[in-house]
Order: C-alpha cells, then sequence, then structure tokens
C-alpha cells in the first residue's frame, strides 16, 4: 500500500496480527507494522529491506532523509560514511522509559552527557 506518510497517517497505522508495511508515495521510506512497534524501512535491493530506526525515535522527516541518502549509495557504489555520535545528542528524542535509571545529565541532553565518567573498573580496563 502506497500513501503520502505524515505524522498523523504514522500515529493512525494499527497493530495487527500479522504484520504490513505501508509505503511512502513521495519517497523510497515504508513503514513495517507488527503487533508492537512500528519501524522505519527501505528497499536496498530484490526483497531486502533496510531498518533504519523505531517511529517515534526517528523523526519522519530524518528517515525520509535517510531513505534517500541509503538508496543513493546504493546506487553510486559509495561506502556510507558515518560520524560518530554521542549518545548525548540523541538522548532527548528516547521515549522516557528508556531513560529510567539513566544519569541525570542523560535525561536532560545537556552538554554534561558528554562528561559522564565511567565506573573505575571500566576505566581500569581502558587504560591498561
Amino acid at each position: 500500500m502506497k500513501k503520502t506518510l505524515t505524522d498523523a497517517s504514522l500515529r493512525a497505522l494499527k497493530p495487527a496480527e500479522k504484520q504490513y508495511t505501508v509505503w511512502d508515495a513521495i519517497s523510497p521510506l515504508g513503514v513495517r507494522v507488527s503487533k508492537t512497534t512500528k519501524t522505519y524501512i527501505v528497499m536496498v535491493g530484490s526483497g531486502q529491506r533496510k531498518m533504519l530506526g523505531q517511529v517515534g525515535i526517528l523523526e519522519l522527516k530524518d528517515a525520509r532523509q535517510e531513505a534517500k541518502n541509503t538508496i543513493a549509495h546504493k546506487t553510486l557504489g559509495t561506502p556510507k560514511k558515518s560520524s560518530p555520535k554521542k549518545f548525548s545528542e540523541g538522548a532527548h528524542r528516547l521515549p522516557e522509559r528508556q531513560l529510567q535509571g539513566a544519569p541525570a545529565a542523560l535525561k536532560e541532553g545537556s552538554q554534561a552527557a558528554s562528561r559522564v565518567s565511567l565506573p573505575a573498573a571500566l576505566q581500569a580496563q581502558d587504560t591498561g
């Protein structure tokens, strides 16, 4: 099924016993809907799908761009370069339930998150 995906149409997609996919009419993006999750996907080959991220964590506009980039890199045959990201840069997008027990700096998404120190045991492994 193809339709122009919007934030409202994504919220309206209902879980079903059998998973189904809704394809975006204006990009190579698809949304796979299962019993418990909605996941952005892109078709990268004959029957091969690549998962981009979960609806609600990854925004629709970002998922569309990532789908276009994935197809471009596949078509041009260039390796996709990813820049390293700090957890703190994306922590603000995580649902509150996934941040339970995380340091306050991560919950706030502040710059302090980049200064969260490792437990002593891990620091010893890292230096040794």
